[in-house]
């Protein structure tokens, strides 16, 4: 080729120019002036940017005729793949998920992917969204629907007054509907003996006021009694470093236990005993009124009294009745009375 042969006459040019110049120096004057007036008559040479650019030129073309005769060649084979394993793409959004790959090549698509860690995306342009914050000084505007139907308001009243206070108004009406005046005061006057963060809480007036729904257990002889204790009371939990961990009523009954002061405070400890049991006392009456509607029905209607407080004792309390054997009903059957045995 034209340039191979340029680049080897440089070449030679090249060690000629060398050798004559080694030559200059040891031979005469003379000498030296021819040497030169052949070098002055020789082909110029070739510049080595001139050589770079055409050896570049050469390399771009032989990369380009190689990679046309591979694609010629996977078009043409029978094993061609859609997809270069060398060149897998860095962008997960351009990635081919790994099933779509052949079976062969799975394993070693999953090892490139973890050897390229994770990439993050630089030259993606993003959607960007304004949201709109309206002022609570504007005038509301209704979405998707006419402003006819609605008068006109700003945006505080509408989420302040309709909606904020709205829920809340139902929220307490639903608390009225299911707890009546009674039994809020009830729940109040319970909380008066919650001992988190150091009975702060504690109110005495209250707990005066739980006392007397309880007539039957706390006289009024008591409610005197009751007003002493709890003045001491409240001085001794809050003095006493046991009772601080105590976060509930239950655990403030089991304290008093343990430290032998409910026998100090015995009408505080009745009280507290009280509290505890009521959830479970207002949960055994509802049971009850739901199974009245079981075992009373239009087959039993002219039971006694007495028949069906002992068919709803058995039909609620099944599970204790469950564990009694049948030897030891009959036995007792018949110890309550002589009777003759057929």
């Amino acid at each position: 080729m034209k340039r191979n042969g340029d680049i080897q006459s440089f070449f030679r040019n090249y060690e000629a120019a060398k050798r004559k110049k080694v030559a200059a120096e040891e031979q005469p004057e003379d000498i030296v002036s021819n040497i030169e007036d052949e070098a002055v008559h020789s082909p110029p040479p070739v510049h080595s940017a001139e050589i770079e650019f055409d050896i570049e030129d050469e390399a771009v073309h032989f990369d380009a005729e190689i990679e046309s005769d591979c694609e010629d060649e996977a078009v043409h084979s029978p094993c061609a793949r859609p997809y270069n394993i060398q060149r897998l793409p860095p962008d997960p959004g351009e990635r081919i998920p790994i099933s779509e790959y052949d079976a062969d090549d799975q394993d070693e698509v999953r090892r490139r992917y973890i050897a390229k860690q994770a990439v993050q995306p630089y030259a993606h342009n993003f959607q960007v969204r304004k949201i709109y914050v309206p002022l609570w000084e504007d005038i509301y505007e209704p979405n998707r629907r006419s402003c006819r139907y609605y008068e006109v308001q700003t945006n505080d009243d509408r989420y302040r007054r309709e909606v904020y206070l709205g829920v809340i108004d139902q929220t307490i009406q639903e608390l009225d509907n299911r707890f009546d005046e009674v039994n809020t005061e009830l729940l109040i006057c319970m909380s008066a003996l919650n001992p988190l963060n150091s009975f702060a809480s504690y109110d005495a007036l209250k707990i005066m006021r739980l006392a007397e729904f309880y007539p039957m257990d706390i006289s009024s002889t008591d409610l005197i009694r009751l007003e002493f204790q709890l003045t001491n009371f409240i001085d001794d939990m809050r003095q006493d470093d046991r009772f601080r961990n105590a976060s509930n009523i239950g655990e403030l009954s089991i304290m008093l236990v343990a430290t032998k002061k409910h026998v100090l405070y015995d009408l505080v400890y009745l009280l507290i005993k009280l509290i505890l049991i009521l959830p479970v006392a207002t949960a055994s009456v509802e049971r009850v009124f739901s199974a009245m509607n079981l075992v009373k029905n239009k087959l039993r209607t002219t039971m006694s009294d007495d028949r069906l407080n002992d068919c709803l004792v058995t039909f609620i309390e099944r599970d204790v009745f469950m564990e009694v054997s049948e030897d030891d009903i009959v036995d007792a059957f018949m110890a309550m009375q002589k009777r003759r045995v057929t």
